[in-house]
């Protein structure tokens, strides 16, 4: 039986954004880990609810950011909140190379998924 190799350690664990800094890599610059606080890896962004009015649909998207939340620089992940009004809906979309996770937290939601187009 051969062996198996684990993958090496990460070279870090998190990347917070310097959302002043104007370089520009594959997110943003990270801060020094010495100057990194809870408050980078929370957000009230998502708590307050959406113009569901906004548009013919009855949808609205809000999203998270590298300004509203640096703490996920790096990470791959974002993470939105959608509110939808009685009878609304999302037109049928796409999110290539990503994952979707839905949690109703009031109200019914149907919704379906399609494999490749």
């Amino acid at each position: 039986m051969g062996q198996a190799k684990p993958d090496p350690d990460s070279l870090q664990d998190y990347c917070v954004a310097d959302t002043k800094s104007s370089l520009y890599l594959n997110g943003a610059p990270c801060l020094s880990p010495t100057l990194a606080s809870s408050s980078h890896f929370t957000t009230l962004a998502l708590a307050k609810p959406g113009d569901t009015k906004a548009n013919q649909f009855g949808f609205s998207v809000t999203l998270t950011t590298l300004a509203n939340l640096p703490g996920i620089n790096t990470m791959g992940i974002t993470m939105a909140r959608v509110d939808i009004a009685g009878n609304g809906l999302v037109p049928p979309h796409s999110h290539p190379r990503a994952s979707e996770v839905t949690i109703c937290l009031q109200g019914c939601y149907s919704g379906g998924l399609c494999g490749h187009l």
